[in-house]
């Protein structure tokens, strides 16, 4: 599912007037101290997924460029400017464009979105173009391609079973997902199910009370528990059915 989204290489093109500085790719040293830096939510507002996703998406980066490209550095003068486009290999429901735009911002590039989250495309499809300094959109590239590539697999998937569940239950019946995500990715996993029209479910285990077979093993029962759970904030399980949020 990973493969719903491909690149066309990124494409130099030289300018014919000097990059300003602010826009130049980012050396080693420069580059892993920008990647590390906290958010500056003193001089802007960030709600908190806003924050959680920034700093998720900048670990991304620094987990995946270390201390520099060393071999854009070394064959890419940091003065070229380039643009590239993303495109899909077959046809998909697209999850993650906002989170590539938000990867292109941090390393100093621009994003034109052609395609919105959550719309169907077929193989061939730009979804969207990146452009800055070269260095910094071979940077990006792969985590960025990462993150729409995975997201829009979950969103596809999640889309064709929501499609099959509503022809033969007439909407009677959910999609949601679980808590089974990879850790660090819940919230990305989470949105892609969204948008390929499921169910979250519980986001994290203060979202609900859901009692499963592990509790009443351990508390003997709901009875004897020193502190019951509110009816209404109860979430039944189904038995048998291996759902297990």
């Amino acid at each position: 599912m990973d493969r719903s989204v491909s690149s066309v290489r990124a494409r130099a093109i030289r300018k014919r007037t000097r990059t300003p500085c602010h826009n130049v790719g980012l050396g080693p040293t420069a580059l892993h101290l920008f990647l590390y830096q906290t958010p500056r939510t003193l001089s802007r507002k960030l709600n908190t997924n806003e924050f959680i996703v920034e700093n998720a998406l900048r670990s991304f980066l620094a987990e995946d460029v270390g201390y520099g490209d060393i071999t854009t550095d070394a064959l890419v003068d940091f003065k070229l400017e380039g643009e590239g486009r993303v495109v899909c290999k077959e046809s998909a429901l697209i999850a993650g464009v906002e989170e590539a735009l938000l990867l292109l911002k941090l390393v100093g590039c621009k994003g034109t979105v052609e395609v919105r989250d959550g719309a169907r495309v077929k193989e061939g499809a730009t979804v969207l173009s990146g452009h800055g300094p070269s260095r910094s959109l071979l940077y990006v590239e792969r985590t960025m391609l990462n993150v729409l590539s995975h997201m829009s697999g979950i969103a596809t998937a999640t889309a064709d079973l929501v499609s099959i569940v509503r022809k033969e239950r007439a909407g009677k019946v959910k999609v949601a997902c679980t808590r089974k995500t990879i850790p660090g990715l819940r919230y990305f996993e989470k949105k892609a199910v969204m948008l390929g029209g499921g169910d979250s479910h519980r986001l994290r285990l203060d979202d609900a009370v859901l009692i499963k077979d592990n509790h009443l093993a351990l508390a003997g029962s709901m009875r004897i528990c020193p502190q019951g759970p509110d009816k209404s904030e109860l979430h039944e399980e189904g038995r048998g059915r291996g759902y297990d949020p």
